[in-house]
Protein backbone atom coordinates (compact mmCIF):
# COMPACT_ATOMS: atom_id res chain seq x y z
CA UNK A 1 0.00 0.00 0.00
CA UNK A 2 1.34 3.50 -0.73
CA UNK A 3 0.17 5.77 1.95
CA UNK A 4 1.76 8.51 0.39
CA UNK A 5 4.04 9.30 -2.65
CA UNK A 6 7.46 9.04 -0.60
CA UNK A 7 6.52 5.21 1.55
CA UNK A 8 5.21 1.96 0.47
CA UNK A 9 4.26 -0.45 2.66
CA UNK A 10 3.81 -4.23 2.87
CA UNK A 11 2.91 -4.99 6.23
CA UNK A 12 -0.28 -4.68 7.53
CA UNK A 13 0.24 -2.56 10.89
CA UNK A 14 1.92 0.46 11.00
CA UNK A 15 2.93 2.40 14.65
CA UNK A 16 3.42 6.32 14.21
CA UNK A 17 6.54 6.76 16.34
CA UNK A 18 5.87 10.16 17.12
CA UNK A 19 2.45 9.65 18.31
CA UNK A 20 2.77 5.63 19.43
CA UNK A 21 -0.83 5.32 17.74
CA UNK A 22 -1.31 1.62 15.64
CA UNK A 23 -3.00 1.12 12.41
CA UNK A 24 -4.12 -1.13 10.53
CA UNK A 25 -3.76 -0.64 6.83
CA UNK A 26 -5.92 -3.50 5.84
CA UNK A 27 -8.72 -0.95 6.87
CA UNK A 28 -7.59 2.14 6.80
CA UNK A 29 -9.81 5.52 7.38
CA UNK A 30 -9.21 8.60 6.03
CA UNK A 31 -9.08 10.00 9.59
CA UNK A 32 -6.15 7.84 10.13
CA UNK A 33 -3.78 10.36 8.76
CA UNK A 34 -1.26 8.17 7.90
CA UNK A 35 -0.69 9.64 4.52
CA UNK A 36 1.07 12.56 6.41
CA UNK A 37 3.85 10.31 7.94
CA UNK A 38 7.25 9.82 6.05
CA UNK A 39 9.23 6.60 6.40
CA UNK A 40 11.41 8.04 9.40
CA UNK A 41 8.28 8.26 11.55
CA UNK A 42 6.77 4.85 11.24
CA UNK A 43 7.51 1.20 12.44
CA UNK A 44 5.59 -1.51 10.47
CA UNK A 45 5.03 -5.13 10.98
CA UNK A 46 2.49 -8.07 10.14
CA UNK A 47 2.65 -8.81 13.86
CA UNK A 48 0.67 -6.48 16.02
CA UNK A 49 1.25 -8.23 19.26
CA UNK A 50 4.91 -9.76 19.08
CA UNK A 51 6.28 -6.67 17.37
CA UNK A 52 3.86 -3.61 17.01
CA UNK A 53 2.45 -3.83 20.71
CA UNK A 54 6.29 -4.92 22.26
CA UNK A 55 7.77 -1.87 20.57
CA UNK A 56 8.78 1.54 23.09
CA UNK A 57 6.67 4.28 21.36
CA UNK A 58 3.64 1.47 20.80
CA UNK A 59 0.73 3.93 23.29
CA UNK A 60 -2.60 2.88 21.69
CA UNK A 61 -4.59 1.50 19.02
CA UNK A 62 -6.22 3.87 16.17
CA UNK A 63 -9.57 4.46 17.26
CA UNK A 64 -10.40 4.59 13.34
CA UNK A 65 -9.10 1.70 11.70
CA UNK A 66 -8.33 -0.88 14.41
CA UNK A 67 -11.90 -0.81 16.20
CA UNK A 68 -14.86 -2.94 14.83
CA UNK A 69 -17.18 -1.40 12.84
CA UNK A 70 -20.70 -1.90 14.12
Amino acid sequence: MDINKNVSVDERYLLDIDTGICHDLDNFEIECGVEKLTKDHIFCSDSLYSEVKRHPSYKKKCKFCMNPKV
